[in-house]
C-alpha cells in the first residue's frame, strides 16, 4: 500500500501544475533527505502568488485527529519565524484521510493551541479554525484540489 502522506503531497503538487503553466503560481518542493541523509527543512512547499508567500507543511493521517508531535521542532520554529514577515502565510495543511478533508491551520493558531495544552488537532477543530482545501475532482486513487478557492480560503484567515 502506498504512503498516504506521499499521495497527498503528490495530489497537492499536481493540482498546481496547470496554474504554474499560466504563471499564476510558483510552487517549490523542499525534498526530504534520501539515502540516510537527513535534511531539516521547515516545510514541504513554498508557494508564491502575488503579493504573498506561503509555507506549507503537509501532514496526512487516517484518524480523526493529528498529533502536534508530527510537526518537528525544526518545522514548528521555522514556520513561526517565517510567519513574522509581512506578507508571509505559514502553517500546516492537515489531511484527515478517513474524512477526505484537508485544512490549513496557521502556525500562530497551532502555537496558541499548544500553549493552552492541546496535544493534537481533531478534525472538528480544524473545521472551525482552518482553511479548507476543497476537492475539485475525486478519482479512484487521486484527487484534484481547487487551488484558487484554497488560496482564497487561506487569505481569509489573515484578514
Amino acid at each position: 500500500m502506498a504512503n498516504v502522506g506521499k499521495l497527498f503531497e503528490k495530489d497537492f503538487q499536481d493540482s498546481f501544475n496547470k496554474y504554474e503553466e499560466e504563471s499564476r503560481y510558483s510552487l517549490d518542493r523542499f525534498h526530504d533527505g534520501v539515502g540516510g541523509y537527513a535534511v531539516k527543512n521547515i516545510c514541504d512547499y513554498m508557494l508564491y502568488k502575488w503579493p504573498n508567500q506561503y509555507y506549507f507543511e503537509l501532514k496526512s493521517y487516517g484518524t480523526h485527529l493529528i498529533n502536534f508531535s508530527a510537526i518537528s521542532p525544526t518545522q514548528y520554529d521555522g514556520l513561526l519565524e517565517k510567519s513574522t514577515i509581512t506578507g508571509v502565510r505559514a502553517g500546516v495543511l492537515f489531511n484527515y484521510n478517513d474524512y477526505n478533508e484537508s485544512y490549513f491551520i496557521k502556525i500562530d493558531r497551532i502555537r496558541v493551541m499548544k500553549d493552552r495544552g492541546f496535544k493534537s488537532i481533531p478534525v472538528e477543530t480544524a473545521r472551525i479554525y482552518g482553511a479548507l482545501l476543497p476537492i475539485k475532482r475525486q478519482r479512484k486513487v487521486t484527487v484534484d484540489y481547487d487551488i484558487e478557492k484554497f488560496i482564497w480560503n487561506v487569505s481569509k484567515l489573515y484578514e
